[in-house]
């Protein structure tokens, strides 16, 4: 990850920098699912084949030019330039539906399902920025405005594996790779636009009291195209489509500092997911194909949060809490229909309180804590969707942790620590069993 800067401490400014990352992995897609949870079989299980493999290359290029035309008003741009390649084999274990709970494991045989395939994205983006600090009367502004576009444009090949070997699901074999029929089902092209304008305004009454009132226009626009093949090799169905969102999200806050010691702050905001971001994705999940999301709006998330930080003890002691409230609407879920689609499963609410305490013990001892509480639920559903009230899935209700870091010498530290999380949901839909 080499960079250059150039003209540091002038008001003309720029760096580049190039990061490359190539990962070989060995994919493991975990315990199968069996009487609804995880079976209970050895966590160190493993029911791939001895030569599945994830392997990643990515290569990224950025650039960051800024100019300060004077004391008030400064310029900047920053654009980055990738290209990403995945090859990927991957295998997962079920349980035959309609397997009796009752079955001991030993006497379970699962089969294999493996997901293969392979593909590259290349990806453009530029943000240009500027901002201005301005007074009107009592009132100081530091005004950010903006624009952003990018291009991403992912290629991705699926190929669908037949008569994959079954193993025991209390003793899985690791068996060499071999299947009765391996044959390209899929290749899928997209080109995703996406374009964006925004505005933020920082208020500055006094010492004390600071406003923070911004909003964002969005346009995502994704066409489409994928071919399907049969074993044969010959095309048998294409699919072309092109959505469309354009989205305005706003944010908000109000903060008030008490000296130099605390701050109490309250902010809202919303935000977007769209649903054709993962259309160019090779599977979705390890289990849809691409096309799982080409028709559906997007997610939508509101979000409310209060909270106070605070710096104690001549600095020594740093104390941060927070109550928050997040809400989703048109939440996706697997279609019970067709599991290569999903559905709006409707709207989701995470209610919450965290806090973090930091200690500095001595010049080269520090210790820190923190506490994470959620309360989640399903609030609207449709048929199908998670069920009315249900925990909304690998949310845990209480998770913590606690960290000793050690600086021996600089720049030499060392830490220890630990997490903890409550038992958590893998599914909260109606089970298949």
């Amino acid at each position: 990850a080499p960079s250059l800067a150039l003209g540091l401490g002038t008001a003309t400014r720029l760096q580049v920098g190039y990061f490359h990352q190539t990962a070989n992995d060995t994919p493991d897609d975990g315990i199968p699912w069996f009487a609804g949870r995880p079976a209970r079989v050895r966590y160190a299980n493993y029911y791939g084949f001895a030569s599945d493999y994830l392997d990643t290359d990515v290569n990224i290029v950025t650039a960051r030019f800024e100019h300060d035309f004077n004391g008030s008003l400064t310029l900047s741009s920053q654009a980055r330039y990738s290209v990403d390649s995945r090859h990927f084999r991957m295998t997962e274990a079920d349980v035959p539906k309609g397997t009796p709970a009752t079955t001991p494991v030993q006497d379970i045989t699962v089969t294999r399902t493996v997901f293969q395939g392979y593909g590259t994205a290349t990806f453009a983006e530029d943000q240009t920025d500027l901002t201005t600090r301005v007074r009107t009367g009592p009132i100081s502004h530091a005004i950010a405005t903006g624009i952003e576009a990018g291009r991403e444009s992912p290629q991705s090949i699926y190929i669908t594996n037949v008569g994959a070997p079954s193993t025991s699901l209390a003793q899985p074999t690791v068996q060499p790779y071999s299947v009765a029929q391996s044959y390209t089902a899929l290749n899928a092209q997209t080109v995703a636009r996406s374009a964006g304008v925004y505005a933020l305004d920082t208020l500055q009454w006094g010492r004390h009291l600071q406003l923070l009132v911004g909003g964002r226009e969005d346009l995502f626009d994704a066409p489409y195209s994928s071919t399907k093949y049969s074993p044969a090799g010959t095309a048998i169905a294409n699919t072309a489509a092109d959505q469309v969102n354009r989205i305005f999200s706003y944010r908000a806050a109000l903060v008030y500092t008490a000296g130099t010691r605390g701050s109490v702050y309250a902010t809202t905001g919303t935000s977007f997911d769209p649903s054709a971001e993962g259309i160019g994705s090779l599977i979705s999940s390890g289990r849809a194909l691409a096309q799982a999301n080409v028709n559906l709006d997007p997610e939508k998330t509101l979000t409310y949060e209060l909270g106070s930080k605070w710096e104690l003890a001549d600095n020594q002691l740093l104390l941060s809490g927070s109550l928050f409230r997040l809400e989703k609407f048109n939440a996706r879920v697997p279609n019970p229909d067709n599991p290569q689609f999903n559905i709006l499963g409707g709207n989701q609410r995470v209610d919450g309180a965290q806090a973090e305490v930091t200690r500095h013990i001595t010049r080269a001892l520090d210790v820190d804590a923190s506490y994470t509480y959620l309360d989640s639920a399903v609030i609207h559903t449709t048929p199908g969707g998670a069920l009315l009230g249900a925990p909304l899935t690998n949310a845990p209700r209480t998770s913590s942790a606690l960290w000793l870091q050690y600086q021996i010498d600089a720049p030499l530290q060392v830490a220890i620590g630990t997490l903890q999380a409550s038992s958590q949901l893998g599914q909260n839909t109606p089970s298949s069993y």
